[in-house]
């Protein structure tokens, strides 16, 4: 496959790459719990913890105002400004980082930092962090990427929600290398990887062509036994292939069949594309067969990696009696 191809491919499918920006939601104090009666009344009842509840009746009734106001509107901005001039009325964590959230819906970025900096105590306290990756959801919803590193940088103790916010901000400005730094440091700090850390780096390595790192991490991905989207694997096949490991990207194609992740004519392609680098013809014709037998559309460019497969191999007779639509672009 050439360059330029290779290039469509990985593009679309780092388009259609979703990458989650959600804070981890906390407990606060407030949140209802569950107690007993006393032994013998045989009953569940719910009491509110001694603190009250989580977010105020008026704080509830402030957040939903802000829900129906457009996003970036002079509406929306006084609104923000009003909660901003009384930041003392958010008692709560759990409050504050409701509002952070709401601004960052409204795509008010620098007004979620205003109130990160009311709110914030400047420790190693959970609430901090909580506050902290709120404003660094806000600030990515408006592709302040640069914004988002500064508030990973000062975070006295980031967790992995930080790390994957800040790795997800830079992906999706391209900054593939930034995005490998910063897993080097999440690393350092010993954080655990999830989804959206896998989901990240395997981006990030296909934005790169990292095609060596891309493959060990999807690899580590399936053997945690986490499941890869539709997306992460035609990543890692193309990144395969990039690496002529024809064998890795069969692999991931069975793997998918297993884990019911439905491969499609782009997968079958990437897959015929990686055994011609290696010279494994028979696979790949092979596999142009179970496209036409499955009911896939085999493109003319599918058609060709698979000849181009055959001819590496000296069988270029076999590919003229096999594909004979494509004879004169044999010649």
């Amino acid at each position: 496959m050439g360059v330029a191809l290779l290039g469509i491919r990985c593009s679309s499918l780092l388009f259609a790459v979703d990458v989650a920006k959600s804070a981890t939601a906390s407990e606060a104090p407030g949140d209802r719990v569950l107690s007993r009666e006393p032994r013998g009344r045989g009953r569940v009842r719910r009491r509110r913890s001694p603190d009250g509840p989580a977010v105020s009746v008026k704080n509830q009734g402030r957040l939903r105002d802000l829900e129906q106001l457009a996003p970036n509107s002079l509406e929306a901005k006084m609104a923000a400004e009003d909660v901003l001039k009384q930041p003392e009325l958010l008692t709560r964590v759990k409050e504050s980082q409701s509002f952070i959230v709401a601004f960052g819906r409204l795509q008010l970025w620098q007004e979620a930092l205003g109130l990160l900096e009311a709110k914030r105590t400047g420790t190693r306290s959970r609430g901090d962090v909580v506050l902290t990756n709120a404003a660094m959801v806000a600030c990515s919803q408006a592709g302040e990427w640069e914004t988002v590193l500064a508030l990973l940088s000062g975070a006295l103790a980031p967790d992995m929600v930080s790390y994957n916010l800040a790795m997800s901000a830079s992906c999706n400005a391209r900054e593939w290398q930034r995005v490998l730094l910063l897993l080097d440091d999440m690393n350092a700090a010993k954080r655990r990887w999830d989804f959206s850390t896998y989901n990240t780096t395997i981006t990030a390595c296909a934005q790169g062509r990292q095609w060596e790192r891309g493959v060990s991490t999807l690899s580590n991905m399936l053997q945690v036994d986490l499941q890869p989207t539709w997306v992460l694997y035609n990543l890692g096949i193309i990144l395969a292939g990039e690496g002529s490991l024809w064998r890795t990207a069969m692999e991931y194609l069975e793997d998918m069949w297993a884990r019911v992740v439905m491969p499609d004519a782009l997968t079958y392609s990437s897959v015929i594309s990686a055994c011609e680098k290696a010279g494994q013809w028979q696979e790949a014709v092979q596999l142009v067969h179970r496209m036409r037998k499955k009911g896939l559309p085999v493109k003319e460019q599918t058609l060709l990696s698979a000849v181009r497969a055959c001819q590496k191999a000296g069988k270029e007779a076999f590919a003229e009696e096999t594909f004979p639509e494509l004879a004169l672009d044999m010649q």
